[in-house]
């Protein structure tokens, strides 16, 4: 049972990712995928994911459950997604029980992308019985204070610094202000949404001023072209600046790879050293990464 923060502490550094819990109840194919990074990420993620109307199955395995699992067979440690999306108090106090026992130490809870009116219909209901991020990270503390003892979670909370591309002062307040909020609930460490350039840092900068203390993991991912830069805007409401578009419409798809590699060297060189690849289920991206990245810093 070891937290990121404890990792952090140790090393002086995270480099995390994440991929999809299966579709069918085998677990090979994901076991080969962290068995390919074991040696080069501290841990993996198992993300949430509401179902999908277009593909078939349309469901996938509990998160929870694919973290404990994977840990016990590949040896990596695990973050499970939460979601308030999904679950009701009296299932999300059940799922923290489970995880406590089987010493899962570190959770990411997130909002979760909402299911529309047909798929309510068709697939399943939104719930937000804990409202949002800020009221599960604090329903996390206080079933720890009544039922865990000294057990504790790494709660990791999602922020999302591409709003500096928007230049919208208000945008860029409204999220450095949930931000802090999901530290002051008991948050311990921050994913970030992907990160495109090193403006990223003016966003970090301007949080830190108003009293962000937890460590940040800087999101980064491989982009697939300019049309699939679009699609990722719409799927995940984030901002891409323009000019990475216009650097991938004239080059090519396949620059994305060398893009995401030249961004995560300025970035460590630059004093980060806390990464969050998403690999878009591309383990060979992520070790290549692991072994090389952090050799540029000190």
């Amino acid at each position: 049972m070891t937290k990121l923060t404890e990792i952090l502490r140790e090393k002086g550094r995270l480099l995390t990712t994440e991929f999809l819990p299966p579709k069918t109840p085998k677990l090979t194919p994901l076991v080969d995928k962290v068995l390919a990074v074991a040696s080069v990420v501290d841990a993996v993620s198992l993300p949430e994911l509401k179902a999908n109307r277009t593909s078939v199955p349309r469901f996938r395995m509990n998160p929870l459950f694919a973290a404990l699992r994977l840990r016990e067979l590949t040896g990596v440690e695990t973050i499970f997604h939460l979601t308030p999306r999904d679950y009701n108090r009296n299932a999300v106090a059940g799922l923290l029980l489970a995880a406590a026992e089987s010493k899962l130490a570190n959770v990411l809870v997130i909002g979760g992308d909402r299911y529309d009116a047909a798929e309510e219909i068709s697939l399943a209901k939104n719930v937000y019985d804990h409202p949002g991020t800020t009221n599960l990270v604090k329903a996390i503390r206080e079933l720890e204070s009544e039922a865990l003892g000294a057990s504790r979670f790494c709660i990791v909370v999602g922020t999302d610094p591409t709003v500096v591309y928007t230049d919208n002062q208000d945008t860029i307040d409204r999220e450095i202000e949930k931000l802090l909020e999901r530290q002051d609930a008991g948050a311990e460490l921050a994913q970030t949404q992907p990160v495109f350039d090193t403006r990223f840092f003016e966003f970090l900068d301007k949080a830190r001023e108003r009293g962000l203390k937890m460590p940040v993991l800087v999101g980064i991912l491989p982009l697939r072209g300019k049309s699939d830069s679009a699609a990722i805007e719409r799927r995940y409401g984030i901002t891409i600046p323009s000019e990475v578009k216009s650097l991938l419409a004239k080059e090519g798809a396949e620059n994305g790879r060398v893009l995401i590699v030249e961004l995560a060297s300025n970035l460590v060189k630059q004093g980060v050293r806390n990464l969050h690849v998403y690999p878009r289920e591309d383990s060979e991206l992520v070790a290549s990464l692991g072994r090389s990245i952090f050799t540029l810093s000190p």
